[in-house]
């Protein structure tokens, strides 16, 4: 069985070969069930320390905070076009670098800000603006 299954196997591997020793006795040895019994704890020892590293966990008061402190990307574009100069390619850069920067925004705040910077911009700047826009 350990040459089969050198690196350990899934515990339902020895539960099955467990199942099978306890249905049938002649099919599978005494030392051959230790064995399975001693890899089936070993399985499920490895299964719980490798889910306990990648559970999240309780949460705690920490990262409560850092979800606070993430972006609404609402008032994020909203802040960023009050701020932003429609004619100006500098500060439409600068606006989309403030965007790049902030790595826990969606996707989508880069063209929801340019879809609001259009719908502030009157008919005939929007014509000539929208070259910038692309």
């Amino acid at each position: 069985m350990i040459a089969e299954h050198s690196d350990g196997g899934w515990s339902s591997v020895w539960q099955g070969i467990l199942n099978v020793a306890e249905k049938n006795p002649a099919v599978v040895g005494d030392g051959d069930v230790s064995t399975a019994k001693q890899l089936l704890e070993e399985a499920e020892r490895k299964r719980h320390e490798y889910n306990s590293r990648s559970s999240s966990g309780p949460s705690s008061p920490a990262s409560i905070e850092s979800k606070k402190k993430e972006q609404d990307p609402d008032a994020f574009v909203k802040a960023l076009v009050s701020k932003c100069d429609p004619g100006s390619a500098a500060s439409i850069d600068e606006a989309l670098n403030e965007i790049d920067a902030v790595k826990s925004l969606p996707f989508y705040v880069r063209r929801d800000f340019f879809s609001t910077i259009r719908a502030g911009l009157p008919l005939r700047e929007t014509a000539r603006s929208l070259a910038c826009f692309g």
